[in-house]
This record gives C-alpha cells, structure tokens and sequence, in this order.
C-alpha cells in the first residue's frame, strides 16, 4: 500500500500494488503499473488521520499547524468533539496546543474513536 500527492489529488491517493511478485512484475510489463486498488482522499479523511495520529503523541496538536495546513482552525472543526472530551477529562489544552491528559492516554482508544 501506498500514499502519494499530486497537482490532481492534493489531498492525495491510497492505493495497493498487485500482491503475489509474479502478477507484480506481469502487470508492470503489460500495464506500465502494478496498482490493483485506488482511494481518493478527501480534505475529511486527512483531518481525520491528521487527528488520530497527533493525538497519539505526548506533545499533542498544535493549533497553528492544524490551521496552517488545513487552512481552518481545529476548533471550527471538532469543536463539538473536543469539548466532550475535555468535559469528559480526557483532553486539556494551551492557547497553542491540545494534548490527551493522563485519563486521556488510559482511554485513547475511545478517544481516537470520536475522530474516525
């Protein structure tokens, strides 16, 4: 599996490669490629992603980064989401960051489940 950009698709393409290496290497010489499956990725997918991934991380979510590169900010978002799980306890914040707190971390997966 696979993940790419372009000018087309900048929110970009999941896509997977023929399995067995023998089917591979016949499609690549009949086809020019190998790809079997192909998933255009919405602006939503990405923000989803984007959620479930940093949250995961101790450092949490800067509100600059998610803005810059979603051009929206993450409270216009999931707002709605995030203060649930703030009044649940699970997320604390800054004036720049959003981070799971240590009942955050025990319930991450429930966490994570709000964004998919």
């Amino acid at each position: 599996y696979s993940y790419i950009t372009s000018d087309d698709h900048p929110w970009g393409v999941h896509f997977k490669n023929s399995d067995p290496l023998k089917m591979y290497w016949e499609k690549v010489m009949n086809q020019g490629h190998a790809m079997e499956e192909e998933e255009n990725i919405s602006i939503e997918t990405v923000k989803k992603e984007y959620m479930i991934t940093h949250l995961r991380l101790l450092e949490g979510i800067q509100f600059q980064d998610f803005e810059d590169r979603f051009k929206e900010s993450i409270i216009k978002s999931y707002g709605c989401k995030i203060d649930m799980l703030f009044k649940k306890g699970f997320l604390d914040s800054t004036q720049k960051m959003l981070k799971l707190t240590s009942k955050g971390l025990v319930y991450l997966n429930q966490v994570l489940l709000e964004f998919v």
